[in-house]
Formats: C-alpha cells, sequence, structure tokens
C-alpha cells in the first residue's frame, strides 16, 4: 500500500469509525476493485453471509469474506463466518479470506479459507502461506486507484454512493 493509499485510508476510517461503517466501506472498494480487474462480481452481501461472490474470466467461482484490522491479527474471524463459507462451498464457490492490514507496507491477502480455523486468532502474516495466486497485485493497484479517484465521494456519500457505484456496474447489492 503506497502512502497516499494509506492516508485515504486513514481519512475514511476517521470519518466514520464512529459508524463502524468503515468496515462495509472498504468491502465496497474491494468489489468495485475485482470488477476493474475483470472479475464478474455477482453480489455483494451488506448484510448477514459471505460479503461478495464472483466468478474469475475462466469461470472460477469464489465467496470472499472481507476482514480489515490495525493489529498483526484478525480476531473476528468466527465460527459464523467459516459457515457461510462452508455453505458456499456447497454452492460450487471456493471459500476466500480476504485481508487488509491497515499499515504502511501492507497489501490484500487473498487466503484460501478452507483450512482455516474459526475463533481463534489469525496472524495476518501466516495468511501468505495460504495466499491464493490467481488473486493478482492487480486487486490491490485497483483498489488504490479506485481510492484516489473516488476518496472524496467516498467521504462525503460513504455506502450509499458505493452502492450507486456498484449497481452502475450492475452487481447486486443485498442490503
Amino acid at each position: 500500500m503506497t502512502y497516499r493509499t494509506y492516508k485515504i485510508l486513514r481519512q475514511i476510517i476517521k470519518s466514520y469509525e464512529r459508524s463502524n461503517e468503515y468496515g462495509k466501506i472498504i468491502q465496497q472498494i474491494l468489489s468495485l476493485a475485482l470488477y476493474d480487474s475483470g472479475f464478474t462480481v455477482n453480489e455483494v452481501r451488506l448484510v448477514e453471509g459471505v460479503d461478495i461472490d464472483v466468478v474469475s474470466g475462466d469461470g472460477r467461482r469464489y465467496a470472499i469474506e472481507v476482514k480489515t484490522t490495525v493489529e498483526d491479527t484478525i480476531s473476528n474471524f468466527g465460527e459464523k463466518d467459516f459457515e457461510g463459507l462452508k455453505r458456499r462451498k456447497i454452492d460450487g464457490y471456493k471459500p476466500v479470506l480476504a485481508v487488509l492490514r491497515f499499515s504502511l507496507l501492507s497489501d490484500w491477502i487473498f487466503a484460501d479459507a478452507e483450512y482455516l480455523k474459526p475463533g481463534r486468532r489469525l496472524w495476518v502474516d501466516s495468511l501468505w502461506s495460504y495466499r491464493l495466486k490467481e488473486f493478482g497485485d492487480d486487486i490491490s493497484l485497483n483498489f488504490s486507484k479506485i481510492l484516489e479517484e473516488l476518496h472524496f465521494h467516498i467521504i462525503e456519500g460513504g455506502q450509499a454512493f458505493l452502492n450507486e457505484e456498484l449497481e452502475k456496474r450492475g452487481i447486486r447489492i443485498k442490503r
């Protein structure tokens, strides 16, 4: 993550930390970055359930649970998240845990969630060994690009603005 991306994320967190809306905002921005990286984004869930369903250009299906942290660990990958990913696997989706640590020099990690254990702390750096290579660096680059282009609108309009951006691209949102 570049210094500019880090600064923009800090602004968004500061703007929305009281409402706890920033986690959903990050999820929406990631959905746009996946779309811009060539994935078909089938659904974004801002309520219960796995966060994002996508299909790659070659037809592989992924169910993505999104987590953010300022720590070196993730403590909120719970049984509910794990069970949701298991249900999507039954539907033919590969379970993925997408993690962004808010720190300089950090980037998105897309980890194969099939073998992760819920309910205990996951060290962010340990997720690199589960990294799915099909989620390339272009997603992080597109994430940064979207932040740079839209950050004023995101800070001003929050989820409502991002919902409009998702809908413009034909992405279904479950609210």
